[in-house]
């Protein structure tokens, strides 16, 4: 059983690190940072004001309403 659960696993985790390595290309570590930090405010501040949540189509609405 766990050896089958590597067949699965190893996929996934070469697909989440070719993603990771397509958004950061070309970017310094500096600017990597300053983007994930921003993105880490955005979500906060979202948070902050609807701490109750809602649906993912909710969600990303308050994200497009706090980047204009």
């Amino acid at each position: 059983m766990m050896e089958n659960l590597g067949y699965l696993l190893y996929p996934i985790m070469v697909a989440i690190l070719v993603w990771m390595w397509l958004r950061v290309r070309g970017m310094q570590l500096e600017e990597i940072v300053a983007h994930s930090a921003d993105e880490h405010h955005t979500v906060n501040d979202i948070f902050k004001r609807h701490p109750h949540g809602g649906d993912w189509k909710e969600f990303t609405r308050w994200v497009d309403d706090h980047r204009h």
